[in-house]
C-alpha cells in the first residue's frame, strides 16, 4: 500500500490487487496486510475485497474502543497495549485492530508505536 501524506495508506494499487487475486486463486495462500491509520475508504476497500462484515468495518472506523472480540462472518478484535515507563512514571497506551479470516489477517495499529501517554 502506498503511504499517504497524513500517515494513512492508499489501497487499490497494483500490489494490493495482486494480493487479492492471489488469495482468490490459491487455496493454501495466506496474506497478512498491515495498515497504519487506515481511512474509511481504505476500510471500505478491504471490506469489498475480503468480504468483511459491514458491522466490523463500522467498529473499525471508531477509534479508541475498549478491548473486545467480535465474531461476524470473520473475526474482528481490538487490543489495547500498555507499557509502563519507569523513568518518567507514565503509562503509554496503544490500540491494535485485527480482522482475521480463513486466508488473511489484517492489522491496523491506530496509534504510534509509543502510543498515548498518561500519568
Amino acid at each position: 500500500s502506498a503511504a499517504e501524506p497524513d500517515g494513512g495508506t492508499a489501497l487499490g494499487g497494483a500490489r494490493d490487487q495482486a494480493t487479492y487475486r492471489a488469495l482468490e486463486a490459491q487455496d493454501a495462500t495466506m496474506a497478512w496486510i498491515g495498515l497504519y491509520r487506515p481511512t474509511a475508504a481504505d476500510l471500505d476497500s478491504l471490506a469489498r475485497e475480503l468480504g468483511l462484515h459491514e458491522l466490523a468495518i463500522e467498529d473499525a472506523n471508531e477509534a479508541h474502543q475498549r478491548p473486545k472480540l467480535e465474531r461476524y462472518d470473520d473475526t474482528f478484535v481490538v487490543l489495547r497495549a500498555a507499557r509502563y515507563l519507569d523513568d518518567v512514571e507514565e503509562v503509554e497506551l496503544g490500540e491494535l485492530q485485527l480482522f482475521i479470516g480463513p486466508a488473511f489477517v489484517v492489522t491496523t495499529p491506530l496509534s504510534s508505536p509509543h502510543g498515548r501517554t498518561r500519568r
